[in-house]
């Protein structure tokens, strides 16, 4: 995610552990918001923070340097200012009145009642709650009279709304806040208030009131998304229509999204509903100007700044409970790890789960909170070192915090403040809840550092090793060969790696070890699939490294020693079809090995639909092409009957089965192809073994199907059907009148052999 301030040369903005952005500017900027000028004030406080750091040298270069990143990052704030100003124009143009509402998506999520000018959505009670009797901003100093310390960040984000808008406009008496209780939502997320948005209001003028829509402002770093899309980021919003998805926290795990429907209008059954909470923060805005305004508040803006700079992780001296949670699970972290150089902390099974869903998907890895491509991944020390502290004295850091920074998690006792402070400590979390390490993408301590783009590299290569090594324990062998099975099944980077690596030699060495081990005999069959099931050059390559490397004989192998379990043969079915599809030598080298066994397969699992329409379309690829070496094939299938076997798959699952449907008409068509040698005979050997009746029911009982769906179903099966009963009636005409023509002559013979019988002389 690059930012303005990261195009410019300039060090990009820190998040905040909600995912908020906080920028230099945020903690001490004045009150108009134009351009701030080096000055002497500020070199001052540059000079107080860095000495603060125990840096001696001379302090001019990185005055300006702090002095221009503030000026960018005020600069950067007027965008935001628009989203206020934005609110300010129209708030009186809306009455009152309810509007619309919103529907959770879970059952952790309040209904929302939207009235007013605006409702806003956060995580609001670090912005507005406090904490009186908190204790003193840095070491025994006391605290100024009339100030209540709030939690770190929230001064930040208020600063930010405070200093950049006018007060009136922002905290307008109508506009209201609703707290979202989730870690991950930004303290102020996203505004809605009635009406289009002022981009669409022009070109949406003609429809006047009949456009119940409402216009959503998007304040949040990461972004809120409306039907999956990002929301505009503009002061200008975006607009919402009746049924859009609002999400405030998409697919940072796949198991926890928050989202709402926005509805129009009110609620039909208001009274039977439990509102969330709603509260003005028009009576907030004087009092945090006030606290804002003063010394302890400004202290620890500047604490938050020298926090910021300083660090990229969590330091011993410099932390809040916020660093103790991962993003992920919202648990304690546990072996902690951190991502460069975006600098998030996460558990490292929670991170290696994420990672290994990304790897499966051959999609480019990124941080959970999508904020900056991964550079490595890394041990966070320091977040260790700290939780193992806390483990052995938790009460004692409660009462002791070991900085100055509060958490802005609520402490236990507050009104709706959710979880209370000890739950988050290390230890209180129920340790059979533990997330174990993926095996697709294990971050253990002696793996890291780690750079995230060899990741995936570097795990096959890992993988490798362990079906190398491991020869007395079958279970490594197994899930290292379903682990790279899986990562290889889209991507052309791994398939390469591992024929270079002669990693497609080291799987069949694996099998031929390991042949009294069924599990080793499917997964490597799945792993060789994933290596060539693709039409690449890579998986081209690949196919001729598993015919030289002794892969089709094991194949081979594996479907004739375990007949009798059908998932070993159906891994070896489906193994046999890319590597012989659109090649002649290995066509006819797996036709030589295995047509019988496939034949077999066939006969001893007539229960399997899946086996059955795998072992039919292997027979079908096996015998297609033009060559003179596929009208042996096919002439090798008709002398072995599978003829015989199509119609008895078809008999037994041909109503119920769409796959074993195409899959044995595939079949027949390859075996009746016009213009080769055994094409006559084949066309009388499927009508001699009663397929035209069987064909017949099929396909009106698949047509009947499709019109009852209100379809007309696959047109490749209905096609391939009739073809297949007009090529077969003709056949079938001709055997009836042989079989016709022979009994005529059968019982013709019995008569002369009868009157001969009778005319004989006594």
């Amino acid at each position: 995610m690059r930012s303005e301030c990261e195009e410019k040369g300039v060090d990009a903005p820190q998040l905040d552990h909600s995912g908020t952005c906080v920028h230099a500017a945020q903690i001490d900027a004045p009150a108009d918001p134009v351009r701030l000028e080096p000055g002497p004030d500020i070199d001052s406080s540059v000079k107080r923070f860095a000495e603060s750091l125990g840096m001696s040298e001379p302090l001019q270069e990185r005055t300006h340097s702090i002095n221009r990143r503030m000026s960018l990052s005020l600069r950067h704030l007027e965008v935001k200012s628009e989203v206020f100003s934005t609110i300010a124009a129209q708030s009186e143009a809306a009455a009152p009145v309810v509007w619309g509402w919103l529907e959770p998506g879970s059952s952790a999520l309040p209904h929302i009642q939207l009235r007013g000018n605006a409702v806003a959505l956060g995580r609001g009670s670090g912005m507005h709650k406090s904490h009186a009797g908190a204790a003193s901003p840095r070491g025994g100093s006391p605290r100024p009279s009339g100030f209540t310390e709030e939690y770190p960040l929230s001064a930040m984000s208020s600063a930010c709304l405070t200093q950049t808008a006018p007060p009136r406009a922002v905290w307008s008496k109508d506009l209201t806040f609703v707290d979202i209780l989730d870690g991950r939502v930004s303290r102020l997320h996203c505004i809605l208030r009635p009406g289009s948005s002022t981009a669409a209001a022009s070109a949406s003028s003609s429809a006047g009131a009949a456009s119940r829509g409402a216009c959503l402002l998007d304040v949040s770093s990461n972004g809120t998304f409306i039907n999956g899309e990002p929301a505009s980021a503009s002061g200008r919003g975006s607009l919402i229509k009746d049924g859009d998805r609002l999400s405030l926290v998409l697919s940072v795990t796949p198991l926890v999204e928050h989202f709402f429907i926005y509805h129009a209008g009110e609620h039909p059954a208001d009274g039977s509903v439990d509102w969330a909470p709603a509260r003005s923060i028009a009576s907030a805005a004087a009092d945090d100007r006030q606290q804002l305004a003063s010394q302890a508040a400004t202290e620890l803006r500047m604490r938050s700044l020298q926090r910021m700079a300083t660090s990229k992780y969590t330091t011993a001296r410099m932390s809040t409970l916020e660093d103790f949670q991962c993003q992920i699970c919202l648990s304690t972290l546990r072996d902690c790890v951190a991502i460069e150089p975006c600098g998030h902390n996460f558990c490292a099974a929670c991170l290696s789960h994420h990672f290994a869903s990304q790897l499966l998907v051959s999609s480019s890895l990124s941080c959970p909170l999508r904020c900056a491509t991964p550079g490595r991944i890394v041990v966070n020390t320091a977040v260790r070192a700290l939780i193992q502290r806390m483990c052995a004295s938790p009460q004692k850091f409660i009462q002791e915090p070991l900085s100055p920074l509060r958490s802005s998690l609520p402490e236990k006792g507050d009104a709706d403040s959710g979880p209370g402070l000890p739950s988050m400590l290390p230890g209180s979390v129920d340790e059979e809840s533990d997330v174990q390490m993926s095996s697709i993408c294990p971050l253990d301590d002696e793996l890291l550092p780690v750079a995230a783009d060899g990741l995936r590299l570097k795990q096959v290569n890992a993988l490798l090793s362990q079906i190398r090594d491991s020869e007395k324990d079958a279970d490594v062998v197994i899930v290292a060969l379903e682990t790279l099975a899986k990562i290889a099944w889209n991507d052309d980077e791994v398939r390469a790696q591992v024929g270079e690596h002669d990693g497609v030699t080291i799987i069949v060495r694996a099998m031929k070890h390991w042949g009294d081990s069924g599990g080793v005999q499917c997964n490597g069959c799945l792993a060789i699939v994933s290596l060539v099931r693709a039409e690449s050059e890579v998986c081209q390559a690949n196919q001729w490294l598993v015919a030289r490397s002794g892969g089709l004989e094991a194949i081979a192998g594996a479907l004739r020693c375990w007949r009798d379990y059908p998932m070993v043969q159906l891994c070896a079915l489906l193994c046999m079809v890319p590597l012989a599809l659109d090649n002649n030598v290995l066509q006819a080298h797996l036709a030589q090995l295995s047509l019988g066994d496939i034949f077999e397969a066939l006969d001893v699992h007539q229960d399997q639909a899946d086996l059955q329409a795998k072992g039919l379309v292997a027979l079908g690829v096996l015998g297609q092409g033009d060559d003179t070496i596929h009208d042996t094939i096919r002439s090798m299938q008709l002398q072995i009957g599978v003829p015989r076997a199509i119609a008895r798959a078809l008999r037994r699952w041909g109503n119920s089965s769409d796959e074993v449907i195409w899959a044995a008409l595939f079949a027949l068509a390859v075996l009746v192809r016009e213009g080769s040698t055994p094409h006559s005979p084949a066309l009388r050997a499927i009508a001699a073994c009663g397929m035209l009746p069987i064909l017949n029911a099929c396909m009106s009982n698949y047509k009947a199907k499709a019109a009852s769906r209100t379809g007309s179903g696959d047109e490749m099966i209905i096609s391939a059907g009739d073809f297949l009963v007009q090529a077969l009636k003709p056949a079938a005409r001709r055997m009836a009148w042989e079989r016709g023509t022979l009994c005529l002559v059968a019982f013709a013979a019995l008569g002369v052999c009868a009157w001969r019988c009778r005319a004989k002389p006594q």
